[in-house]
Parts: structure tokens; sequence; C-alpha cells
């Protein structure tokens, strides 16, 4: 949050951290949906941690990911995925940040011959930081809200 005596160089400053946060969300949710490993590790801090909910704990109950590899690994068993962000508070403070970003994951996959699209109402709580002017995150945790399930028509099938 911008102080309220902060100049005008000061709010810029964090609107731009603001957008530069924006942006790695929207990274992320592009590196997975695209299943890119280099791209989503470089997004993460050395020693960064993912906190999963016990619903889509890793292999043998992992809820604590360290290597960006083992989020995409699950996603192997569907047939495509689609994160989407709708809006995202951040909170900066220096080189180092906390954010909140709400969203939805659509999760496609194959059910008696026919897609079935599982749908994450979603919460990213992220702790971030800045080096070499660049914005990483130090720990995502994701919060699932609830969880439903649609029958889906994919065109051009």
């Amino acid at each position: 949050m911008t102080r309220p005596d902060a100049g005008p160089a000061a709010r810029r400053a964090v609107l731009d951290a603001r957008a530069e946060i924006w942006q790695l969300a929207a990274r992320y949710a592009l590196a997975v949906d695209g299943r890119d490993l280099r791209m989503l590790r470089d997004l993460f801090a050395p020693g960064a941690v993912v906190v999963l909910p016990a619903l889509l704990a890793g292999p043998a109950g992992a809820t604590e990911i360290a290597d960006p590899a083992g989020l995409l690994a699950p996603l192997a068993r569907f047939v495509r995925t689609r994160h989407t962000l709708s809006h995202q508070v951040a909170d900066v403070d220096g080189d180092t940040a906390t954010a909140v970003t709400y969203g939805e994951a659509h999760h496609l996959r194959e059910h008696g011959g026919r897609l079935r699209d599982d749908v994450l109402a979603l919460r990213y709580r992220d702790t971030l930081a800045r080096a070499a002017a660049v914005w990483r995150f130090t720990r995502r945790e994701l919060v699932v809200d609830w969880v439903g399930t649609q029958p889906v028509r994919e065109l051009g099938r």
C-alpha cells in the first residue's frame, strides 16, 4: 500500500511494481497451461516453495513443492488446462511484496468418451521478492474455494 504522504515517484514505483507482479501471475498461468517448465522455473526465486491444498496433493500426498516440475506432472492426465486471473491486490514494500490473486482453473479431461471441465475457483496467496530488477515468487500458496464439473464441447472436435 502506498503511504498517503508518498511523493509522485514513490507512488509510480509502487504502481510499476504492481504491474510487474500482475505480469508474473499471468506468466505463471501461461507457463502452467503451456507445460513450459523452463518458463515456470524462471518465475520462482531460489528456495521458493509452492503450497497446495490437500485436494491437489502431489506424489505421496505432498502439499509443499520445492521444484516447479512437481506442478506440471499431475497435469499430464488432462487434455488441457486454462488458468485465468480475475483480480489481484498487491502490497509492495521496497523489494518485497505480498499479493492475493483470484482466478479460475479449468481442467479438461476425457470421461466416458466426452470432455468434462473440472473448474476450480481459486486464490493464490503470494510472497514475492525483487532481485536484479525482477520480481519472483518466494512462496505461492494455492487456496481452492470450490470445485465444479461441467460438460464441454471442444470446437473443431
